[in-house]
């Protein structure tokens, strides 16, 4: 006799299956100005729209392994399905790790605060603005625009 699963099982293996990645390039330390508890206070921002998107985002940095953090950094956007990455402030690494992205033309967001002008060699590149300030209301459309993105 076949085996039979009620819809509550179903629910249980389909909320089993792991979210996708998405990677977070961001400046994490001070700069312009702009302390570390900014860029905590950006990540948790990006990553609860990266959340309410279905994926599961983290800094490309990240690994659970023991690793050289380069190669998490490398290995990490090449592999991530999409990735995220703030150019506020114009952060050397992060504009090296995305060049690298792009280099390996693999799908990929800009967002920028409002106070960071444009790369002149990602500027044709849609970026996503959202307030320095942080302003709640204006993180709110932010949140949604990356949503749709």
């Amino acid at each position: 006799m076949p085996e039979t699963k009620n819809r509550s099982q179903e629910k249980d293996i389909t909320a089993a299956a792991p979210l996708k990645k998405c990677g977070i390039v961001m400046p994490i330390a001070e700069i312009e100005g702009l302390d570390a508890e900014h860029w905590t206070e950006v990540k948790s921002i990006l990553q609860e729209a990266i959340t309410d998107a279905e994926f599961n985002g983290d800094l490309v940095s990240f690994s659970p392994d023991v690793a050289v953090i380069h190669k998490n950094i490398v290995r990490n956007l090449y592999d991530n399905p999409i990735v995220v990455c703030d150019v506020s402030a114009k952060n050397p690494n992060v504009m090296f790790e995305l060049g690298m992205r792009l280099a390996f033309d693999k799908p990929t967001i800009i967002v920028k605060d409002d106070l960071t002008d444009y790369s002149f060699d990602t500027s044709p590149i849609e970026h996503l603005e959202y307030p320095r300030d942080l302003r709640f209301y204006k993180i709110q459309d932010f949140k949604k625009s990356l949503l749709r993105k």
